[in-house]
């Protein structure tokens, strides 16, 4: 009974906190994500250290897994194809020059190589 008992209030704390970032983040009309990334640095390590996740141990990995699933799921939910024609030439660009031709690496490795110095040209 004791061993769960921090596993609890964890899981308890987050949900609270998660429950009163988004009702203030609508209350302010702020992007929920904000709140969200302040309250789990607040109190997370880096704040009061107030919520341990590794108490889960591999259990965060399969709640974030799940968490990760319904995020993906519900926005497959609100796909709009409509607009996602809208869009389709800039994306088609974007991926071209991000997976065909690597440009973006390319130019991250020859600023690396060259110590920062920008004088590289793209392919």
């Amino acid at each position: 009974m004791e061993e769960s008992l921090p596993i609890t209030i964890l899981i308890s704390a987050t949900v609270v906190a998660g429950i009163a970032a988004q009702v203030l983040a609508g209350y302010f009309h702020i992007p929920s994500i904000v709140l969200l990334l302040l309250f789990g640095i607040l109190l997370g390590r880096d704040g009061f250290d107030f919520l341990d996740p590794s108490l889960l141990g591999i259990g965060l990995e399969v709640v974030v897994s799940l968490s990760v699933a319904l995020i993906l799921f519900e926005g497959g939910l609100n796909l709009q194809l409509g607009e996602l024609k809208e869009v389709s030439n800039e994306l088609k660009l974007l991926l071209d020059k991000l997976l065909n031709k690597g440009e973006l690496v390319i130019k991250w490795y020859r600023k690396r190589k060259n110590k920062g110095n920008s004088d590289y040209v793209a392919i």
